[in-house]
């Protein structure tokens, strides 16, 4: 068995595959996809993520450069995320800021032996060696050291057509602080469009630009004509521009907190195929009460899966010795003499000159011929074993005791009317 490193185990960074989270519904995910540079040349493919559980963020781009066109080592690298950028059809990962010679420079990622030098490494490849601005350098325990472009994960939708996520509100004052909270939650300027009603300054047709602002979010009129009624109620309209799942949600709820409750709307048209989803009103409070909050941890059992054993099977090839019995033939020359006496004739002088007789001998010397066959398949696979285990955990619940405390004073106070 491979002995791990025991702080590559407890790495704060885990490969998307060996956790228990998946990719974000409505996200592409992109493992398995091809991976190039700005001329297209393939570079290999996206083995896996590697990815932050605490941030709930995808830090680097796994890629495995096996049948790479550049004559680059295969062997697994780390891109960070924010350098990639997906194709705006096809299923491919695009990287066009990386050049051949950062792709030969970069370490071989082992995510058993991960470690902050590996981090560090990469990063002074892509980004130079004070990349922060700050001296010392931050480091890859810390969560501001992914607060970099190079790490922004929202980069690698930017090919992609964006979701708009709609907020419609009551009077461009509540608009306007929403667009405020966008920007400072770190929405680009020019990722979110704001129009407003203004019929008293001038007239009917600004009203008539609204409208018509508002219907063109929309794929067909239909669609539009379920809010129609709430848009008539609404001065102020604000669009973002969402290019992941991640931007999506978190516009979603700062254009929710911002919505008045008379108007109980908020859309989003993310495709030519989005529904359009409604929210319901904020809860409200009386301000003359005290509110508690009871919590109750509660136990959640699951699996979670481990390495345990590695199986190697490893094929090489050995030498038998064999052995063949053969019968090889070998030819011997025969000289006999015949005594003959009888008169000469014609062809007898023919021959009676000077020369020589040439005679060739041949011999058989054994040889082998091999060929190879098939015979036995090996087949490697797993068997699944399932045991019953008791998981037993303690939760914790607050309790809320009252104790109703009065003050001896009050009771021995003398009554208004009473003589002293």
């Amino acid at each position: 068995m491979e002995r791990r490193d025991s702080s590559a185990a407890s790495y704060h960074l885990k490969e998307l595959g060996d956790s228990r989270f998946t990719v974000a519904k409505g996200d592409s995910d992109i493992r398995g996809w091809k991976v190039s540079d700005s001329s297209g040349n393939n570079l290999g493919k996206v083995k896996d993520l590697l990815c932050d559980p605490e941030a709930l963020k995808v830090r680097y781009l796994i890629v495995d450069l096996g049948g790479n066109v550049l004559d680059l080592e295969p062997r697994d690298i780390l891109i960070p995320i924010g350098l990639a950028e997906l194709h705006e059809a096809e299923d491919v990962v695009m990287v066009p800021s990386i050049t051949t010679v950062q792709l030969q420079a970069l370490p071989v990622y082992d995510k058993h032996h991960l470690t902050p030098d590996i981090e560090r490494a990469v990063q002074r490849i892509f980004v130079g060696e004070h990349v922060h601005g700050t001296a010392p350098a931050r480091q890859p325990e810390n969560a501001d050291y992914y607060n970099n472009e190079h790490f922004n994960q929202n980069n690698l939708y930017r090919n992609r057509k964006p979701k708009n996520i709609i907020g419609l509100f009551s009077d461009a004052g509540r608009a306007e602080r929403a667009r405020q909270e966008l920007l400072h939650s770190g929405f680009p300027e020019d990722a979110i469009e704001v129009t407003y009603r203004q019929e008293a300054a001038q007239g009917s047709n600004a009203s008539s630009q609204f409208e018509q602002f508002f219907y063109s979010l929309f794929t067909n009129p239909e669609e539009a004509s379920t809010y129609e009624a709430k848009m008539q109620n609404s001065n102020a309209l604000i669009v973002v521009h969402a290019y992941s799942q991640d931007e999506a949600n978190r516009a979603a709820h700062l254009l929710d907190n911002r919505r008045p409750p008379e108007l109980d709307i908020q859309v989003e048209k993310a495709d030519s195929d989005a529904s359009v989803t409604e929210h319901t009103t904020p809860h409200t409070y009386n301000s003359n009460t005290t509110s508690i909050p009871v919590i109750e941890e509660r136990t959640l059992g699951g699996n979670q899966e481990i390495d345990t054993i590695q199986t190697h099977a490893q094929r090489q090839t050995v030498d038998n010795y064999l052995k063949e019995d053969t019968q090889p033939r070998e030819e011997q020359p025969l000289l006999e003499r015949i005594p003959v006496d009888h008169p000469t004739n014609e062809a007898d002088f023919k021959s009676f000159q000077e020369g020589y007789l040439e005679l060739k001998e041949y011999a058989e010397v054994p040889i082998i011929t091999k060929e190879a066959f098939v015979v036995e398949e090996i087949t490697i696979g797993k068997d699944v074993e399932v045991r019953e285990e008791l998981i037993q955990e303690t939760a914790r619940k607050t309790e809320i005791q009252i104790e109703e405390l009065r003050s001896d004073s009050a009771h021995e106070r003398p009554h208004p009317n009473s003589n002293l």
